[in-house]
């Protein structure tokens, strides 16, 4: 169970660490912006790329 738990937060780590890096990475680009909700918030391509 241990060694599962484990396993599980590594690839958590990991795919974090990866999303980060598309952003990071594609900032400067987005081409798109779309209003999440009724409170302002956004949702850019690059957003959805990092998921």
């Amino acid at each position: 169970m241990e060694n599962t738990l484990q396993a599980a937060q590594e690839l958590a780590e990991r795919a974090a660490r990866k999303a980060g890096e598309v952003a990071r990475m594609n900032f400067d680009r987005i081409t798109s912006v779309i209003e999440k909700d009724i409170y302002g918030d956004m949702v850019t391509d690059v957003d959805h790329e990092a998921e």
